[in-house]
Parts: structure tokens; C-alpha cells; sequence
């Protein structure tokens, strides 16, 4: 377990501004805290900065062709995903089927896309500013349960003292990547 202060303190340690042991303290600690919020929020559009994926489970009722995408939406993500990955799917009738993800180009390019099917077979996201949109081609002629892959990274530290366990090597990245 970790605090923001252990790993602010730790990264001035490694640049020699602080002493080791030393605290830091009052803005000066704030000040680093949004510093490190910042970096995390940065890290959070590069998928080799991730830890883990998760699945994030939504329906898609039948003629359906966009669904929102970010905290309170139809598909519940809090924060909302920069993009979805590789290996997303769908469900119907207890068989699994791939969805692929596509550019916008790729999308738009599409003529027909009032055509229905089982279910879809690409999707576009376009992540916006809170909330983002899936598109998906086609429309699915029944309800089917959608399984988009996302990554988990980590998220911003709440204040200076809040314990956190972090994925391994994590605390030693941050601090030196902070430093």
C-alpha cells in the first residue's frame, strides 16, 4: 500500500530536491498531487501503461444503431474509455459472435446502414468529452448482450494520504516517471 505523499516524496528523493526521509508538505505537496494526476491522465491513452483489461457488459436492443458510452450511459463506464480493444463481442441465443472495431472513414463509408442482421459485426467508437458513441453496422434484428474490451489504468489519487494498492512495478514507475 501507497500514498500519493510516499510517491511524491520519493520521486524529489530521486532528483535530489528533497533529502531521503525528508517530507514534503502544504501547496508545495498539492501542488506535486496535481502533477501526478496529471501524468496519470496522460498515461491513461497509452494501452502499454495499462494493467489489465475489463470487459464492460450492455445491451443492444434490436434496431439499435448508437448507444452512449461514459458514467450514467447506456453502456456504464465511469471514466468513460478512450477507445475499446481488440476482442470485443456479442452474445445471442448463448453463442458468442466478434465485433470488429473500424475507423470513422471505414464507417461512414457504409452506404445501407438500415440493414438488419443478427446482430453487428463492426462498430465505431468516438470517444467524446464525458460521454462517447458506438456506432455499430448492422442493426441487430434481436437484443443481443455486447462485451466490450477495455483497459484499466490507474486512476488519479484522491489526496495525499489515501492508502492505494497498486499493480506490481506501478509505484516504481510513477515515482521515477514523476521524478
Amino acid at each position: 500500500m501507497t500514498t500519493a505523499r510516499q510517491i511524491i516524496e520519493k520521486a524529489l528523493s530521486h532528483i535530489r530536491v528533497r533529502a531521503a526521509g525528508e517530507g514534503v508538505g502544504g501547496d508545495d505537496a498539492e501542488d506535486a498531487r496535481g502533477v501526478l494526476n496529471t501524468m496519470l491522465d496522460a498515461w491513461r491513452l497509452e494501452s502499454l501503461l495499462a494493467y489489465a483489461t475489463t470487459t464492460i457488459s450492455a445491451t443492444l436492443p434490436a434496431d439499435t444503431q448508437t448507444l452512449n458510452v461514459g458514467p450514467a450511459q447506456t453502456i456504464a463506464a465511469d471514466p468513460r474509455p478512450t477507445r475499446f480493444e481488440a476482442g470485443c463481442f456479442y452474445t445471442v441465443g448463448g453463442l458468442d459472435y466478434p465485433l470488429v472495431g473500424v475507423t470513422e472513414a471505414e464507417f461512414n463509408a457504409i452506404s445501407l446502414k438500415a440493414t438488419s442482421s443478427l446482430g453487428p459485426e463492426v462498430f465505431f467508437y468516438r470517444p467524446g468529452f464525458t460521454t462517447g458513441t458506438v456506432s455499430f453496422y448492422p442493426r441487430a434484428a434481436t437484443s443481443v448482450t455486447l462485451s466490450l474490451i477495455t483497459l484499466v489504468q490507474v486512476a488519479e489519487f484522491a489526496d495525499l494520504t489515501t492508502e492505494y494498492n497498486l499493480a506490481p512495478g506501478y509505484k516504481r514507475a510513477i515515482e521515477w516517471s514523476l521524478g
